[in-house]
């Protein structure tokens, strides 16, 4: 959330400062995703001394050009704040803007700005703004339901605090509160989180504490905000609830070092505005042929977000019966123009342990199997340290000769079929024994062997 002050000397200039300011933030409410969250709030100049220290102070023109010398006041009270003069139109720009430059202001703007050239200047400056926050986030999203991402977002999660840095997991999920439930995170539904969705409640630290729950030892920096009533598929940016939700988020960002967000049950607008703000945007796929399209249409729309795929982080998570990992990749690399640099090297392998993960009351880089554990490791490491990802592509468990032979043979095949030759003609998969084989002697003539039968004679 971006917090304005809007400073003017009369209670009647305040009111159309700040009706002002509003028009402007409405006109452009066209595009929701791209406005981030704003509150504004009038303040009189003898109660800046009591305000909660703003991002962003606009002065008012009556200010501006009747009392200057208070500036230096407001700079002294807030002297992280980006201040703003807005003026009237006058003879004497140079001038005016030399004498209000010298009492502290950072940026000048005209009354008479248009809406398009105000929320272009509150964007570029709220990404500055945010360029100095302590957290980052990460967004974990599914190529297609079913594939992982909620368990890929609590194994993460817990890598990340036993790394010792503070993580916040977010559970969008209302409706079952499937992240929730599984990490034993109770309440399941949270009311906390509500009132603040709601603004009966206000946004401050304490009532962020309170919504979110401890996971795991109470000695490990690790909570979950679970959700709250309200359908996250309807939250949009443009709605006080969307501004809210989005502020409750930046705040966490603030105060921890990662928020994880599961992305499987945020809406379109919302999801896109998470997009915009966060640092690394993973999509959990598998080697299922069905969600090849479903991981290219996703990260087609993040690169049209962001202009490339440099956020963009793809992991593998193993699943029976798939492709191999290197056709795998060389599809989604036709599809979209990924490289190795957006892929995590290593796939999570297949475990049966995290097949029965619900209720478990742990993550799945808790229960997993070794190499499970392992894989989680190398992820959390890539975002701590900032690790390159490596271009050899290290296959789930499992993924070794046989099905790389195969990998083989389907390659061939897509090959054949592309050339518009005989699909018969693609060589067929065959056995060449070794050297040291011994063929299988036949049985002895007369009854033959049965499974009730010994293999020998009593003696």
């Amino acid at each position: 959330m971006l917090h304005i002050a809007a400073i003017e000397l009369h209670a009647t200039g305040r009111h159309e400062l700040v009706r002002r300011l509003n028009a402007l933030v409405e006109t452009a409410s066209s595009t929701p995703h791209l406005i981030p969250p704003i509150s504004i709030r009038p303040v009189a100049p003898e109660e800046a001394a009591f305000v909660h220290a703003p991002e962003v102070v606009i002065v008012g023109p009556l200010i501006c050009e009747e009392s200057p010398d208070s500036l230096r006041r407001f700079r002294s009270l807030f002297p992280d704040a980006h201040i703003i003069g807005m003026i009237n139109e006058t003879a004497d720009q140079l001038g005016r803007a030399e004498a209000l430059a010298s009492r502290g202001v950072n940026e000048l703007m005209n009354v008479l700005i248009s809406s398009v050239q105000f929320m272009q200047r509150i964007i570029v400056l709220n990404r500055s703004l945010a360029t100095s926050r302590r957290g980052k986030l990460i967004l974990v999203d599914g190529a297609k339901g079913g594939v992982g991402a909620s368990s890929v977002a609590a194994g993460l999660g817990e890598i990340l605090a036993l790394r010792g840095q503070s993580t916040v997991l977010v559970d969008l999920d209302n409706e079952t509160q499937d992240l929730s439930r599984f990490l034993g995170a109770r309440p399941f539904l949270n009311d906390t989180l509500q009132l603040i969705l709601n603004q009966q409640s206000p946004l401050t630290e304490e009532n962020m504490t309170q919504a979110l729950v401890q996971v795991g030892d109470d000695a490990a920096p690790f909570w979950i905000a679970p959700p709250a009533m309200t359908p996250y598929a309807t939250i949009s940016p443009a709605n006080p609830t969307g501004k809210s939700l989005l502020a409750f988020l930046q705040m966490i960002d603030t105060e921890h070092d990662y928020t994880v967000i599961d992305m499987a049950h945020a809406g379109p607008d919302l999801r896109m505005s998470l997009i915009r703000g966060a640092d690394t945007v993973i999509i959990v796929t598998n080697g299922v042929p069905s969600t090849l399209h479903s991981a290219a249409h996703k990260t087609m729309a993040i690169k049209s977000i962001h202009g490339d795929l440099s956020r963009v982080r793809l992991l593998e998570n193993g699943a029976p019966h798939s492709l191999p990992s290197t056709i795998l990749r060389s599809e989604l690399a036709k599809m979209t123009g990924t490289g190795p640099e957006q892929w995590f090297p290593s796939a999570i392998p297949h475990s049966r342990a995290v097949a029965y993960w619900p209720g478990s009351l742990s993550t799945p880089a808790s229960i997993g199997c070794k190499k499970t554990r392992k894989t989680f490791e190398a992820v959390g490491s890539h975002l701590i340290d900032g690790n390159a990802l490596g271009a050899t592509a290290v296959t789930a468990e499992g993924a070794h000769q046989p099905t790389n032979r195969l990998g083989e043979i389907l390659a061939m095949t897509r090959r054949a079929l592309t050339a518009n030759r005989d699909a018969l003609a693609v060589p067929a998969l065959t056995y060449t024994p070794s050297a040291d084989a011994r063929p299988i002697s036949p049985p002895p003539s007369g009854n033959p062997q049965t499974r009730t039968q010994p293999a020998f004679k009593p003696s």
